[in-house]
């Protein structure tokens, strides 16, 4: 059997850890809000934390639209098919 990917939908948290701490977390959570894909995973010196978070949004608006645009392309190759 082939594992199953997290349901959808997916959201982004971004924010302080700890009001007390300056240190910023990136996470990205599913359905339960449990996460996918923790403030470890963006914790990069390399890279500005803008930039982490925006990677973050990214991942998540693609996860979610993934259906849709199946579903749009399997759609036009139907209409493709139908046309011929």
């Amino acid at each position: 059997m082939t594992a199953q990917h997290t349901p959808t939908p997916w959201h982004l948290l971004s924010g302080k850890l700890r009001p007390q701490f300056s240190a910023e977390i990136v996470e990205i959570l599913g359905k339960g809000k449990t996460p996918i894909i923790s403030w470890a995973g963006f914790d990069d010196s390399d890279r500005p934390l803008k930039e982490h978070k925006a990677n973050a949004a990214f991942i998540v608006q693609a996860v979610n639209s993934h259906d849709a645009l199946l579903a749009a392309v399997h759609q036009a190759l139907w209409n493709c098919a139908i046309d011929n």
